[in-house]
């Protein structure tokens, strides 16, 4: 009921614009990819003050969809895009529900209904990866998240975040974020 929600909330929601397609050709694309770049590297690094970047931020890319909110909605995709996305939804949803069993391909294909062919392509033009490596990036987001906000060892957290092995799951982190786990930990420790 807020004037900001009714302002500024409510209208891109009554738009019914449910994703995008966004390229950097475009000066405001450009400025919204920026933004949302700048997200990601706000929320890997974790420094002081890190929510008050996240909120300014987010309040910047808001703005930004909102000036630009006839645009979206006359962006009209075509029918085969909503249909992608559809199914990568559901898959994706499937993969953040069911993250912390094992997984395969054919697992995430069936919850959308579609062959491991047609579940690789919607994860690559959707998301530019596989579904398996989105799967895996899920996990560490996880895990990076629970080292910092519980003292359960590493080890367990592992578990927790569905990788078979702590070994496996040390090399992963490190190759994803440039540290071991237990580095990760200390440095960020408050």
């Amino acid at each position: 009921g807020s004037a900001l929600y009714t302002h500024f909330v409510q209208p891109l929601l009554d738009a019914n614009i449910t994703y995008a397609l966004l390229t950097r050709t475009e000066p405001w694309h450009a400025e919204v990819l920026a933004t949302l770049a700048r997200l990601g590297d706000i929320t890997q690094t974790g420094a002081p003050g890190a929510e008050l970047d996240v909120h300014a931020s987010l309040c910047a890319l808001w703005a930004t969809l909102y000036r630009h909110r006839e645009l979206l909605a006359a962006q009209g995709l075509p029918e085969s895009c909503a249909h992608l996305q559809t199914r990568l939804r559901t898959m994706i949803a499937f993969i953040e529900e069911q993250f912390d069993r094992k997984l395969t391909l054919r697992e995430i294909a069936h919850s959308a209904n579609v062959s491991d062919s047609e579940a690789l392509r919607c994860f690559r033009e959707g998301v530019c990866a596989s579904p398996i490596c989105y799967l895996n990036r899920h996990r560490l987001n996880f895990a990076r998240a629970r080292l910092l906000q519980t003292s359960l060892s590493v080890t367990e957290i592992a578990a927790e975040a569905g990788f078979s092995s702590a070994a496996y799951f040390d090399r992963m982190f490190a190759r994803c974020f440039g540290e071991s786990p237990t580095l990760y930990r200390r440095k960020r420790a408050g």
